[in-house]
């Protein structure tokens, strides 16, 4: 951690990292135009992270509560994937080029289909969220029928999937493996020490280690309004 880092945001040095990684395995190249779906903290954050190294950048969240606080965290446009007029948007911000890189954060089946329709020739869909239940029937076929089974959707658009993790975590010498964890993170740490990154903004909620169990009932419950949320321990 840089000298002087305050702590509330040097805790918040992992998590812009899946962002990061995401954008590198997306073949991101700067000026790049980046879709994010999702704006849940990891989303929230990618997209902030992509404003940073310098992409056009906008964000859907079919949750109103999180699309404002997107909107005030991060300062990228967040819009409704359900509105009618958010297609039309999408391309007022990236014009008529339409997204480079995609990255799904959503962990909705929804947010996977919402980024092929989207998708243009030559788009990579940057896949973050991990998908743990199976999609319905009729999701399953039309995603099928949007991808693999559409020459002109899939083949010819030269569509590319990428599942994403994270680099590696062991701390690999630079010309074995240049991007690791921790050299993730301290770019990171460096970007908020510098005023460059500000995921702070991300805060919604402050709660004492002891009152944890509070946390997961409201999470267990749908809250929707909880995207940082820091925990202090004394």
């Amino acid at each position: 951690m840089p000298a002087g880092l305050d702590l509330e945001a040097a805790v918040f040095s992992y998590l812009p990292t899946l962002g990061l990684h995401a954008l590198r395995l997306g073949g991101y190249q700067a000026g790049d135009n980046v879709l994010v779906i999702g704006q849940g903290v990891v989303g929230v954050l990618a997209a902030m992270v992509a404003r940073l190294v310098g992409a056009r950048v906008a964000a859907l969240e079919p949750d109103a509560t999180r699309r404002r606080i997107a909107t005030e965290a991060g300062g990228h446009v967040v819009l409704d994937p359900g509105d009618i007029s958010s297609d039309e948007s999408i391309s007022r911000v990236f014009g008529e080029l339409g997204p480079d890189v995609i990255v799904e954060t959503s962990q909705a089946w929804s947010g996977l289909t919402t980024a092929v329709r989207l998708a243009r020739q030559e788009t990579r869909i940057a896949i973050v969220g991990i998908y743990r239940i199976d999609p319905s029937a009729e999701v399953g076929r039309d995603l099928l029928r949007a991808t693999f089974m559409n020459r002109d959707r899939f083949h010819n658009q030269h569509l590319r999937f990428i599942g994403c993790s994270n680099d590696h975590a062991d701390d690999y010498p630079v010309g074995v493996a240049r991007w690791t964890i921790q050299r993730n993170m301290q770019y990171i740490a460096e970007q908020i020490a510098a005023g460059l990154l500000v995921p702070t903004r991300t805060i919604t909620h402050r709660f004492r280690w002891n009152e944890l169990e509070e946390v997961y009932e409201r999470f267990a419950n749908g809250d929707r309004t909880m995207v940082g949320v820091v925990l202090r321990w004394d």
